[in-house]
């Protein structure tokens, strides 16, 4: 079986290729997923948020229908997608933004404030992972996300990627830096498999992560507090 590349553009361009607006695939679970982790946090609805490596979910408008709507703001790298999101916004909650940016690119944090007190990532850091040039691309988008947070801001990012993969990046170990973030680290059962392709509810296991202990058919949750 070939597995896919999902570190390259090129395989998100061809994913995304003839999406009109109407399908859509959520990584990792949708509002309901997302929901107990802003409870976590004490996320209050007036929250600015950044959904980074957006795609065609529609966490964003599921937020807004939920009162969070001062300001969201979704970015993708794949021109496509994001213009028939932009077209979808528009035509029915043109409060959310979208638009065309990496956040692996060492120009992002440039375009963006650090106004932004939630950044949400579903899938985007493990996207990162699996591309070319791991350390360099993940200590970049990491600075970026610090960058584009407030004082106190969070990133929470969903992940397939168990701890021994993920923290070591986070929070600056893997890549020489600095540390960026306190990482705390939440367990979460996944969705059956008609669930994952169809949608709708499931009831949702969620735990704090136990180091040694082995972990099946679960996603990880790092929730990620701005130092400094």
């Amino acid at each position: 079986m070939t597995i896919p590349s999902y570190g390259e553009k090129t395989y998100w361009e061809q994913r995304y290729k003839g999406f009109k607006g109407k399908e859509t695939f959520e990584w990792y679970g949708g509002w309901n997923t997302v929901k107990p982790f802003l409870q976590r946090i004490q996320c209050k609805k007036d929250v600015s948020v950044l959904h980074v490596g957006c795609g065609n979910s529609t966490l964003a408008e599921d937020m807004h229908e939920n009162g969070y709507r001062n300001n969201q703001f979704c970015v993708d790298f794949v021109e496509s997608v994001v213009k028939e999101m932009q077209k979808r916004s528009a035509e029915g909650r043109p409060e959310i933004k979208y638009e065309t940016m990496d956040i692996t690119d060492s120009a992002f944090k440039s375009h963006i404030d650090a106004s932004f007190q939630l950044i949400v990532d579903k899938g985007c850091l493990d996207t990162v992972v699996c591309g070319t040039d791991v350390n360099e691309n993940v200590s970049t988008m990491l600075s970026n996300a610090w960058s584009c947070l407030a004082t106190n801001g969070y990133l929470l990012v969903f992940s397939y990627g168990p701890p021994e993969e993920r923290v070591a990046l986070l929070d600056g170990q893997a890549t020489s830096k600095e540390p960026l973030f306190d990482v705390q680290v939440m367990v979460f059962n996944k969705p059956s498999l008609k669930v994952a392709l169809e949608g709708g509810e499931y009831a949702l296991d969620i735990k704090k992560y136990e180091e040694g202990k082995h972990y099946e058919n679960s996603y990880f949750v790092y929730i990620c507090k701005k130092l400094g």
